[in-house]
């Protein structure tokens, strides 16, 4: 019988139909006729690219499974933080939060603790391990909320009441912390005392800012406050 040779591209597929192997250049009987040689070369190259496609759809699959497998990995694990002294940080309502506890040796049955703000990223810091120190060695805990530059703005002070429900209803501690704010900090827990005075045991101040008209500015403030200038301007008035 007479055979011609065709062009095909690599593959370990056999046509089992005609007992001929097909792999790179095959060999068919020139008795097919040229409507049955083209069928049987499309029928290859379509088995060829199902293969390919099987392929990627199965590594896609693979991914897909491993990403499920280790989100709650990574959902599990808590905010990186740097802190002046040893303590845990954990996150309320999505928002990254301290606390340091007091030294076991002094620790008080009423569990104090003072509310130190701002807590941002890169607060509070090594200037702060000299004061903390000595509220540990005293009994009391610190803790804060990192709850961006708020400014006391409602935003920021519902973040707070977060915060102390998470300190005195599931940790245990006094449910009238000492606020001391820092700085700008002052703005924030002020705002929150304002609406919570029942819920504070005192207030301390290091250089705190008391009226955003001076520091940040009406401008600069609005924004957290969800209210054009004017208005913010008016409100306070």
């Amino acid at each position: 019988m007479e055979n011609k040779i065709v062009a095909g591209e690599p593959d370990s597929l056999r046509g089992d139909q005609y007992g001929i192997p097909i792999h790179g250049l095959f060999c068919v009987p020139a008795t097919l006729g040229t409507r049955r040689l083209f069928s049987l070369w499309r029928t290859c190259m379509l088995l060829q690219y199902t293969r390919r496609a099987l392929s990627i759809v199965s590594a896609w699959t693979k991914l897909f499974f491993l990403w499920t497998w280790m989100l709650p990995i990574y959902a599990d694990e808590p905010p990186s933080k740097m802190l002046p002294l040893p303590g845990s940080v954990f996150t309320v309502k999505g928002h990254t939060a301290f606390l340091i506890p007091a030294a076991q040796e002094v620790a008080l049955a009423s569990s104090p603790w003072v509310w130190y703000a701002p807590t941002l990223p890169n607060l509070p810091s090594k200037a702060e391990e000299w004061m903390f120190t000595r509220f540990s060695k005293s009994g009391i805990a610190i803790a804060g909320i990192d709850v961006g530059e708020s400014y006391g703005s409602p935003a920021g002070s519902e973040l707070y009441t977060a915060l102390y429900e998470e300190m005195t209803s599931s940790r245990g501690y006094s449910k009238k912390p000492i606020l001391l704010g820092r700085s700008r900090g002052g703005l924030m827990t002020l705002g929150w005392a304002v609406e919570n005075p029942h819920r504070v045991g005192g207030f301390a101040g290091i250089y705190p800012v008391c009226n955003i008209a001076s520091y940040p500015g009406i401008e600069r403030a609005a924004p957290a406050f969800e209210m054009e200038p004017e208005a913010l301007l008016q409100n306070l008035e």
